[in-house]
């Protein structure tokens, strides 16, 4: 009876151990950095800066899908002057701040291929933020408790106008993948990204935005 039993819990601790594997196989996470580059008439008002990722994959080895949850975040900088030159404000910088949530779909090469090329495809829901800045001075004084009081004057940016919508999104790219070892991957890809436009208040008008076009490539690693 206690061998039985002992043969049982032993089984029982392989299935477990067994199921613990696999879903280590089938869910990982993926982190990613790049540049995002503008497109179409969002060419015009801005230029590439930085952006970065991460998210969770659903990828069963043996197959040729993969199910991705992605944030991204992508910045840009305005370098239109005549954005920068508007007669309602004196302005010298700019900047655009866009995160988006994203579900994806992949489809491609075996998962668990040494080279891997696929497709993929999705739809999100993303934050645009743009902000026309003007350089300004401040002065003040604060506590150092070593030092007691510290007056001086430190340079700043001061937001003079800005933008905050949330719109749906799409996306389609391609990308390349590569076995790194330890269950890592490394993987480049470029990714066609749409967001939406809708009317906006300016003032006590309103207006239509047009969307919002870039393809962010990001070079990444999977584990």
């Amino acid at each position: 009876m206690r061998i039985r039993n002992i043969l049982g819990a032993a089984l029982a601790g392989l299935a477990l151990t067994t199921t613990s594997a696999e879903a280590q196989r089938l869910w990982g996470g993926q982190v990613q950095g790049g540049i995002p580059v503008p497109m179409s008439d969002f060419d015009n008002a801005v230029g590439s800066a930085f952006g970065w990722g991460f998210g969770a994959r659903y990828a069963p080895p043996t197959g040729n899908f993969a199910i991705r949850f992605d944030i991204e975040n992508s910045r840009f900088n305005i370098d239109n002057p005549d954005i920068l030159d508007n007669a309602a404000w004196d302005a010298d910088d700019g900047y655009a701040r866009i995160w988006d949530f994203q579900l994806n779909g992949e489809f491609g090469m075996r998962n668990d291929a040494k080279f891997r090329l696929y497709g993929l495809a999705g739809i999100g829901y993303g934050n645009v933020y743009a902000a026309v800045t003007n350089g300004t001075l401040a002065s003040g004084c604060y506590w150092d408790p070593w030092w007691g009081y510290i007056c001086g004057t430190t340079s700043g940016d001061a937001v003079i106008a800005k933008r905050n919508q949330w719109e749906f999104s799409w996306n389609a790219g391609g990308g390349i993948s590569m076995n790194a070892g330890r269950g890592a991957r490394v993987f480049l890809e470029a990714v066609y990204t749409n967001i939406a436009g809708s009317s906006v208040s300016v003032g006590n008008e309103t207006k239509d935005s047009k969307a919002l076009t870039y393809m962010p490539i990001y070079l990444g690693v999977r584990f």
